[in-house]
Order: C-alpha cells, then structure tokens, then sequence
C-alpha cells in the first residue's frame, strides 16, 4: 500500500487544483522511470460529466498533452464495467442475452408500472395512473439507493423494517418492495436490460466479489486519483478498498460544503472514512465576494438581532408581485450589460425552481435585447418543440396513423416545415392563417388513411398565393412519393425521420442549437424505443417486419409522447464551451452546484422561497434509511429538520463562494403560487441594502 493524500477544503479552495499537480508529478515520475510503455496504470474519477470533461483539460495541460488522459464518472465505470464483464454475467446464469440494452429512465418506468400490475394485479385499484405511476417510482428509487449503497436485498428488507417505513401511495410493506425488486430485476436482467439502479445492483453483488474481475482491477489500476468524492455512491469506497492494497498513490478531495447529491444516491459519510487510511491536507483558501460573509449569513438567519450590517456587494430586489420581479431583474440586467459594466457570461441567475413562467419571461426579454441565455440541463417534454411536434405529425400521416394528426397539429405542421430564416429574420412559405385555412379544407381526416388533398379542392384556392401553393403541393407530393416507397418496403420510422429531416429540413432552415439538440434526441428516443420493443416481442428487426407491425408500435410510441410518459431529455446536454460564450447563465441551485462554476454576479431567484431550504432538488423516497453509516432506525421529523438545515448552510456557503463581485437577493411578496413567502433567507433581504429598479 502507497501513500494515500486526502484533500478536503470549502469550495473553490483548490482541491482540483492540487490534484492535478499531484498526477503532473505522478505522470513525470514514471516518465523518469522509463514507464511510459505501460498502459495507463490511473484510475480518474471525477463526479459528474460536466466536471470529467474540465478535469481532462486541467490534467491533459499538467502534463502538455504528451500522454492521453481518461477520466471517469463512479457510474460511467461501473456501466463500463459491467457491459465489459456482460459473458461474466452470462456464464453466471444472471442474464440470458448476450448483449445488454440500457433503458432509459422514461421507458425504466413505463415497463416498471406494467410488471407492477401484472404481478399484483387489483393491489393498487385505488390509485389513480399519476399514484401508481408515483409508487412504481419509489420502489425504483429505493432499489436504486440500494444498489448505491452495496445492501443485499436481506439487508435493505432488515433497515425498511426496522425504519417502519411504508411506501407511499399504496401502504405497501417492505416485503412486497423487496419482493417486486427482485422481480423487476429477474425481469430485466433475463431480456438483457439494464438500468442505474441495476448498474449498481449488479457491480456491487456480482463483479466486485469476482476474483476475476478483482484481478482485472490490479492489473488495470496502480494509482488513483479521485476528485470531489462527497458526491460518489458508497459503493465506491467498496473499489477504493479493493484497489488499496495495490495501489502506489491514491488522492482523493472531499468538499463538506459539496455533497450535491446526497439523498439522490450519494454518501458523503461513507466516502469520509478515506480520511482515516493516510495523509490529510486541509486547503484554506477564502473565495467570494466577502471572506467572512458565509457565517455572517447564517448568523442573520438563526438571530435576526445579530448587530452588523452586510457589505454593500450585496443587495436586495423587492417587488409586491413576482411579475414586476422578473422584469426589474431583467431591467437590470440588461442596464448593465449595455452600460458594459458586466459581460452576459459573467451573470448567473439560479432559483430554487425554474417555472416554465420565469423561463419564458427571461429567454425572450433577453432574445429581445439581443442577450444569449444558457439553460443549464434543460429537460423539458420533447414534444414541447414545434419543430419535434411536426416531425411527428409527419411521421403519423407517413405511416396512417390518422389518430395522432389532427388538424391543429397538420396546420402547425405546415407552417414550421416551411419556415426558411436568413440574416437572423424567419420567412415563412405557409403563414399560420393559410395553414388553418389549408388544414380545415383540404386535409382529410381518416382515422387508417390521413391525406392532405389537392389544394384546388378548395373553391378560392388562387386566394392563397403562389409560394403558399407550391410548399403546400411540394409536401403533398414528397408524402405520396414516401408512402409509395413504404408500400414497396416496409422502412422503420427511424429511417423515414432521417429522410424527413435530409429532404424536409434544407440548410435554409437554419436551426438553432438548441433545435439540433431536440433532433438528436427525438432521433436517439426513436431508435430505443425500437430496440426495446425489438428485444421485448423478439422481431427480427427493431420495429417489425411489416408495416402493421411497424404501425403498431409507432402508435404506442406517440401514444407514450401524448401522456407524458416519455417526456424528459434522458441526458439533458450541457454545453462545454471553452472559452464560455457570451451568455447568462440560467440555472437552478442543484444544477448550479453541480456545475461547480463561478461568476461575478449572482441573482437569487425568489430568495425569500422556503423552497432554498430544501435545496431546490428532493431526495429520492427513502434515502436516509439506506445511507451506510446510519443506524437501521425509523427516521424521526427532527432528523428531517436537522438533515434540511445543514443542506441549507451548505448551499448557502457553497454559493457565496461561487460569486465574486455582486450578489443581488431577488425576492416578489406573493411567490408564483400567490402565497406569501417566508422563507429564511428574508432576514437577509430585510437588511441588504435595498437596489432600485432606476437606479
């Protein structure tokens, strides 16, 4: 066993920092060793894939780039792992294919809510879709923390029974939890699928008990490097004690003002013991716009009467109504960025919540003012694009599923297909009028056989001018030429979208980046929801053979769409500019924090929220019972109250480290919901100074 270094200091204190030098001087030593033949002998981890791609930079200059450099999340390894030691599995009688598909969270839920009723069918007849789809859920989440934590289901089936809890909706016992986990494990596990929970389960139970995947960990990994571990699954600590005895060096950071993911899987706790195996450097170094500010906050906050006042960086916004908030910040903003007294980049606004309302407001004052805005994983329903919204409607008329064309949807259709945009302005070939009018008269609604008919089958059709009558007859007739090729041969809607996006959507569409995003991923949605159904009835091909087949399962896909059901952007992108682009930054507080970044400004969003206690995330159904460090006991309302208050000092400190110049406290009287707020952070409202609106 080498030396093992654990850093720990508050944010922005320069554990990264230190890190990186010590694997420039691990690098270097081995190049003076004559080692640079070998593999990479170091395992670099790091907690999230915004972070992965920042440190690869830091530690690829550390060394000149003269050497390639991977780094790793905890759960990017493991689903590396895992997928690697698949014929391990195999062998085992685990999984009974020989190739694993992992789904994603949307479709985890939609197969999880029908093995649900079909192995308790009537044990939940009292609860509306939303509820079940609510408890399924929760049974998810807790098999999940498990998996994270390393518990054996005997072991979570003892801490849920000693806890007393009851898994809401529903009142189902710890018993039928566990017993449905299983299931829904052999289930998954049998048809070759997997999920994080799974990823957990099966590198926690399986691989890490291997002595032969125990061997390929020494041969593979002498030195390790982890950053930010405050926010890795206890399961970890199980692979840095499997490494330890081989290992030459070992680094490891821990920010006790970090632990952004504790409760959605993380155990700082856990991760804690790695202090007691070596060397521990504690990193001082004061960042923010205040040294001393953290705690002067969180005095206000516990006595109100505490004498002193703030330093003028920070400042109060105040309205009656939330409207006139969400204007004076913009107002605001937008004066200060003409007046360059500060850069759009230099700006972060985070809230608690971001409301579609807020959203809205703030992309398009700004787009007005001529300001970019970047929102940090935006995960919205993907057919809330208009663009995403025609696609699919082309698709159904492509494959006659009439049911999901209806007119307002073909009229959408053909107004945003014929958008063509140049020099920052839109022209349209079809205006929302003529669609209407078009949609109304010559599109046939059939249930089996949609069709847009000829234009001349409306009596005045001269009326709608010549270049809505030739984007019109252009689609018509792209349509008939499709549907023929498809009577030819069955083609999968994949294909079909791909053509339809080549042929329907030329360079003179001109699409955003955040368009480009909702194609990609409407195009990766599309393609697993196909290999799903493919492995789940067994079809030679994703979507079928023919195309009742192919129908069919296109129908279910849309039908999934419309409920909601497969919604979120599974792996919402975050944009990795370097430099950063000339944008304010949109954020909520865990997405924020999970990007670990700075800014000069800050504007905190409906400050005097009660929603900045709890952090603005919740924790996953169950958390604190599974955590590993936590004796197996019901959780009591004054350890929520305890667990709540220190995650509020956290974000608070966290925070204030991360702004440097300004920090402006935004706060409405009546919240969105049109409820007074009283949150704790109105102490420090009340006795900031108070920014006008014209000042």
């Amino acid at each position: 066993m080498g030396e093992i270094i654990w850093l720990e200091g508050q944010s922005l204190s320069g554990k990264t920092h230190r890190l990186t030098q010590l694997y420039g001087q691990w690098w270097r030593g081995r190049e003076t060793g004559k080692e640079l033949d070998q593999p990479n002998l170091a395992l670099v981890l790091t907690a999230n894939g915004q972070t992965r791609r920042r440190l690869t930079r830091s530690l690829q200059r550390e060394i000149d780039g003269r050497a390639p450099v991977t780094v790793k999340t905890p759960l990017g390894l493991m689903t590396e792992d895992v997928r690697l030691f698949w014929p391990l599995l195999l062998s085992q009688g685990i999984t009974g294919k020989l190739f694993p598909t992992q789904l994603r969270s949307e479709t985890e839920q939609w197969l999880a809510v029908e093995q649900w009723q079909a192995k308790y069918p009537g044990r939940d007849s009292a609860l509306n879709p939303t509820q079940r789809s609510r408890l399924v859920r929760n049974l998810l989440d807790l098999g999940q923390l498990a998996g994270a934590a390393g518990w054996s289901d005997r072991q979570v089936l003892a801490r849920l029974t000693a806890g007393e809890l009851r898994i809401t909706p529903g009142e189902i016992s710890p018993e039928e939890a566990i017993a449905f986990w299983q299931h829904w494990r052999q289930w998954c596990l049998g048809r070759g699928f997997i999920t994080y929970g799974l990823i957990f389960s099966c590198y926690g139970e399986y691989l890490l008990k291997n002595s032969q995947y125990q061997r390929y960990l020494r041969q593979s990994y002498d030195t390790i490097f982890a950053d930010d571990v405050d926010d890795y699954p206890a399961i970890a600590l199980d692979l840095f004690d499997q490494l330890r005895p081989h290992c030459s060096q070992a680094v490891f950071s821990f920010n006790p003002d970090g632990q952004v993911r504790l409760g959605l899987n993380a155990d700082p706790n856990a991760l804690a013991v790695i202090a007691q195996w070596g060397q521990e450097e504690r990193l001082e170094r004061p960042t923010g716009i205040a040294p001393q500010l953290s705690q002067q906050v969180l005095t206000l906050m516990a006595d109100p009467r505490s004498p002193g006042p703030l330093p003028s960086q920070v400042q109060a916004l105040q309205t009656f109504s939330r409207a006139q908030l969400l204007r004076q910040i913009t107002d605001q903003i937008i004066a200060a960025v003409e007046a360059k007294e500060v850069k759009p980049q230099d700006i972060a606004i985070i809230a608690p919540g971001l409301d579609e309302i807020a959203r809205y407001s703030f992309l398009e004052i700004f787009n007005k003012a001529g300001i970019d805005t970047i929102v940090l994983n935006e995960q919205r329903p993907l057919s809330s694009a208009p663009l995403i919204r025609s696609l699919l409607t082309l698709l159904a008329l492509l494959y006659d599923l009439g049911e999901w064309a209806r007119r307002e949807q073909v009229a959408e259709m053909l107004v945003v297909l014929g958008e063509r945009r140049s020099g920052g302005q839109t022209k349209l070939a079809i205006d929302p009028v003529r669609a209407g009018l078009l949609a109304d008269t010559c599109y046939a609604i059939n249930p089996e056989a949609p069709a847009l008919m000829p234009i001349e089958q409306y009596p005045r059709w001269d009326r709608f001018g010549y270049q809505a009558s030739q984007a019109y007859g252009a689609l018509r007739q792209w349509l008939t030429e499709q549907k023929q090729v498809l009577a030819q041969e069955p083609l999968s809607p994949v294909t079909m979208l791909d053509r339809a996006i080549r042929e329907q959507l030329p360079p003179e569409h001109q699409l955003s980046y955040g368009e480009l995003a909702s194609l990609r991923e409407l195009m990766e949605t599309l393609q697993h929801f196909g290999q799903v159904q493919g492995k789940l009835q067994g079809s030679v091909g994703d979507w079928g053979e023919d195309l009742i087949q192919i129908r069919s399962k296109l129908a279910l896909f849309l039908q999934l769409l419309s409920q909601g059901t497969v919604t979120a952007q599974p792996r919402p992108d975050i944009p990795d500019w370097l430099p950063s682009p000339p944008a304010i930054t949109l954020a909520t507080i865990y997405q924020y924090r999970s990007l670990r970044s700075q800014h000069r400004w800050h504007f905190w969003l409906d400050a005097g929220d009660r929603l900045w206690e709890m952090g603005g995330a919740s924790q996953l159904f169950g958390a604190p019972l599974l955590l590993r460090r936590r004796e197996p006991k019901p959780w009591t309302q004054e350890e929520q109250q305890q667990w709540d208050q220190e995650r509020f000092e956290r974000i608070v400190r966290d925070l204030l480290a991360r702004v440097t110049e300004k920090l402006v406290l935004c706060h409405s009287e009546i919240s969105v919901r049109g409820t007074e707020q009283v949150g704790k952070l109105l102490n420090i409202i009340q006795r900031a100074e108070n920014l006008s609106a014209f000042d």
